[in-house]
């Protein structure tokens, strides 16, 4: 092949790509190819040998594909790792099959194998109709995860590894390592996915539970940029934060930098004579209230609530400072033309990911981290001083110390433990939640180095964390708060009740929307079951289908509501994916006859409308609450926050 044609399929395949696999593009185009033996079977196909062993088939590569990865049922599982490339023959017949109903992993640690097949081999008629990941570092985790990414719903409907075996010898222990990295990250992602299917319901409810805050009190959006260049210092509550913690109590020090502290951490810092500029909140459990107990207005005077407004609203309420909200599309969209900007910050799984998240919306560069374990430093789980001590307290005896008691709660779980590194190459214990933590913190690490931002570690302890810099906290404030930081902005704790009035009206003409939504349904679900009695009867099912259509309509006309119950009613939309892609699969792979399939449409669609039917009742009830809670606080009355739904809206 002339050095031309080279060149334009290397470039063809490589646009195929695509911005998720950006970093895997810049690797082939550096890299040399590698130097294989090529020959044509008698059929015309390119073959090769790498190092004497051949990469497929020499004789009919496209039959030995088959024979791969025939027997993979790519109706349970939507997402095939791929442990080595070949010729990418059982690849490109793994994605003809797949298509867009899957995600293909395709782990090849070769970058120079990568460039020779791209060079030869046109790629583009399967790369360009199938998503495929691209993977050449077996131990990246943050590329990893930044690549599967909110995939969680993709992953859960099954995993197949698939070991390529012209490759396996060549692997060797880098696809060991992939294969657990991959399975460490798969765990985490079906994890993540189940917290936010149950959680559905207890999330919606907190956010309408806030909407008086969200609607009429301050957000973050005036917050954005105050702090352009300076240093911000996220403290969270691991057992290190004690080594350092009193170092931000320093005369001066707080003027110099940014405090971002977790709810956590709050008291143990007020103790400490420390005034965080912000504290962070997004916890969804009423317990949350206990990191609030005994402070007054004077306590957090200068210290300001940033929460999320998923947080429990016992956490708002409790607060005796200033409090701002940042911005929820999803009580944007509850609002309507009510809605204004709030400032906007990215999705976190913990209240460290918020506050972190909080100081890059500031401006601050760099951003250090202390009290950051995410592990069990020194064999403990909290640093002292937070809420859980005082839950402890009664328990302590000479015989049962805290100290007892942390490491007791942390080998109750010794199934989920894992040994990793720590910044001082010593070995720490961790868990699969905090692992998790771990990886979606190096995915946003990786990210802000990319855009030339700094992330510091100066937590003095707890697991290594990948794009950090390791330095002692006293060294970063040497270095970095050096100049007074600039004025914020303030906000007002109080609430405007003109608004209050304007979301309460909004809130009943939504529960009048969704109302409707749930009276379709139910009447769908009731023909539906016609229909799946009927289903040889050509003349009742043209009739069904009529009414069908109607409600449908009644449906779509009514889509914003539509979208804010899907949001409470995630397990049902969950199911209704599923089953659209096993339906989608089935007969992509012929597996049904046409009553079959449309049987199979039907039960799906009873079970989608009955999700429907029974999700748009809890969200009556959660939006009548909502509308009463916000009533009262427009008249200055109290709102009982403990009573039931039914009874709030009484």
């Amino acid at each position: 092949m002339d050095a031309f044609a080279a060149t334009s399929t290397l470039d063809a395949n490589l646009a195929c790509l695509g911005e998720l696999n950006a970093d895997v593009e810049a690797a082939v185009r550096a890299a040399a190819p590698a130097l294989l033996e090529w020959s044509e079977t008698p059929a015309g196909e390119p073959t090769a040998m790498l190092g004497g062993r051949s990469l497929c088939s020499r004789h009919h590569p496209l039959e030995e594909a088959d024979r791969i990865v025939g027997n993979i049922d790519l109706v349970e599982h939507a997402v095939v790792a791929v442990m080595g490339l070949g010729l990418g023959y059982h690849v490109r017949r793994l994605a003809e099959r797949l298509g867009k109903a899957g995600v293909v992993i395709v782990f090849e640690p070769d970058v120079a194998l990568i460039r020779a097949v791209f060079e030869r081999i046109d790629l583009t008629p399967w790369l360009r109709q199938s998503l495929v990941v691209w993977v050449v570092d077996p131990d990246d985790r943050a590329a990893l995860a930044r690549k599967l990414h909110n995939t969680e719903a993709i992953i859960a409907q099954g995993l197949h590894v698939l070991e390529h075996p012209a490759s396996r010898e060549r692997l060797g222990d880098r696809g060991v390592r992939f294969g657990r990295l991959l399975g460490e990250l798969v765990s985490n992602a079906k994890t993540t996915l189940l917290t936010t299917l149950v959680r559905s319901v207890d999330t919606v409810r907190n956010l309408l539970s806030n909407l008086d805050h969200y609607a009429a009190g301050a957000g973050i959006a005036d917050l954005a940029g105050t702090a352009e260049g300076r240093l911000g210092i996220v403290v969270s509550a691991g057992p290190s934060l004690q080594r350092n913690m009193h170092l931000l109590a320093a005369p001066g020090v707080r003027d110099r930098c940014v405090i971002v502290a977790t709810q956590t951490t709050l008291r143990p810092l007020l103790a400490a004579g420390v005034r965080p500029h912000f504290v962070t909140a997004l916890d969804y459990h009423e317990i949350s209230r206990r990191f609030y107990e005994g402070l007054d207005a004077d306590d957090v005077a200068d210290t300001t609530l940033v929460a999320d407004p998923k947080a429990n609203p016992v956490i708002l309420d409790a607060f005796p400072g200033t409090v701002r909200c940042c911005a929820s599309g999803f009580l944007d969209r509850v609002l309507g033309p009510l809605a204004r900007p709030m400032g906007e910050l990215p999705a976190g799984a913990t209240v460290a990911h918020l506050a972190y998240a909080l100081a890059r919306f500031l401006g601050c560069d760099p951003v250090a981290l202390i009290g950051q374990d995410l592990g069990f430093t020194d064999g403990l789980y909290y640093a002292r001083g937070t809420a859980i001590d005082d839950v402890w307290a009664p328990e302590l005896n000479p015989f049962n110390t805290i100290e007892m008691m942390e490491w007791q709660r942390i080998v109750r779980h010794k199934l989920l433990l894992k040994k990793v590194v720590d910044v001082h190459g010593r070995s720490v214990y961790t868990d699969q939640q905090m692992l998790a933590y771990l990886q979606q913190f190096e995915r946003i690490f990786a990210a802000d180095q990319a855009k030339g931002l700094a992330v510091i570690d100066a937590s003095e302890g707890g697991v290594a964390k990948a794009h950090t810099t390791v330095r002692p906290l006293a060294d970063v404030l040497e270095t970095h708060a050096r100049k007074p930081l600039p004025s914020m902005p303030t906000a007002s704790r109080k609430l405007d009740p003109r608004r209050l009035e304007q979301a309460a009206r909004r809130v009943g003409a939504v529960a009048t929307e969704v109302r409707t939504l749930r009276e379709s349904a139910e009447k769908a679900a009731s023909l539906i079951g016609r229909m799946i009695e009927d289903q040889r009867n050509a003349r009742r099912m043209d009739a069904h289908f009529e009414k069908l259509d109607a409600l449908r309509k009644r449906v779509e006309e009514r889509m914003e509501a539509f979208e804010l119950l899907n949001q409470l009613n995630q397990l049902g939309a969950f199911k209704r994916f599923k089953a659209d892609r096993r339906l989608h699969m089935l007969e992509l792979e012929g597996g049904q006859d046409a009553v079959a399939h449309q049987r199979a449409q039907l039960e799906r669609d009873l079970v989608n409308v009955q999700w429907m039917a029974d999700g748009g009742r809890e969200f009556e009830a959660q939006l009548a609450r909502t509308e009463a809670m916000l009533a009262a606080a427009a008249a200055g009355r109290a709102f009982d926050r403990s009573a039931s739904d039914a009874e709030a809206a009484a």
